[in-house]
């Protein structure tokens, strides 16, 4: 409980960005779970510990970030043999980190496992899946795949306009993504029209 408390004010410190005192709970939440008598392997552990994975993360500690994430992973997959939808989470927060570092091929192995557990959780109509596909089209740009990209990306915009809606602000983010993906493919004409929607969607 005290190490949960302790995860729950780095959250609040993270948020306040306030990283120094928020490293320094999610530590604490560390030392406590970690000394648990009998449970070496812990779901408040992998809690605190993929915490302090988005605090290096927003620090642009990559490296910090990338291991803390691996530690947290290698957690859940114990806890969690058959896949889980906090597994999922980690997977997709450890690809953000490697695509992040220029790692775009570890960073799919990383978003292609993530999405087995997401529909596995979810189903195949979830936003949470759609906004790591939308990550993965991305990544997908910058390693030579610009047709899997456009693809993936097109399929996105579908997904959250059924997920979450027209003229919401990530179906339009998405659309402005796929609308510079199609100029690479020079798609001029299609793009246009995207950002057209994505105009008019931005002006309500």
């Amino acid at each position: 409980d005290r190490a949960l408390i302790a995860s729950s004010l780095g959250l609040s410190l993270l948020e306040a960005t306030e990283y120094k005192e928020g490293e320094q709970a999610f530590q604490e939440a560390l030392r406590l779970t970690r000394s648990i008598p009998g449970q070496p392997v812990n779901s408040a552990t992998a809690q605190a510990l993929g915490n302090l994975a988005i605090l290096y993360f927003r620090q642009g500690r990559f490296k910090e970030a990338e291991q803390a994430n691996r530690e947290t992973i290698a957690i859940k997959r114990k806890l969690y043999p058959d896949g889980h939808l906090e597994l999922a989470r980690s997977l997709n927060n450890l690809a953000n980190v490697l695509a992040t570092m220029n790692l775009p091929a570890e960073a799919i192995a990383a978003y292609e496992e993530a999405h087995i557990y997401y529909r596995q959780a979810l189903g195949d109509e979830s936003s949470e899946l759609a906004s790591s596909l939308s990550n993965l089209a991305v990544t997908y740009s910058v390693s030579n795949r610009m047709q899997d990209a456009v693809k993936l990306m097109g399929s996105v915009v579908d997904l959250q306009a059924r997920t979450i809606g027209e003229g919401k602000l990530p179906h339009i983010n998405s659309q402005i993504k796929y609308a510079s993906l199609l100029v690479e493919l020079n798609g001029e004409a299609e793009a246009a029209a995207m950002l057209e929607k994505a105009i008019q969607a931005l002006d309500k």
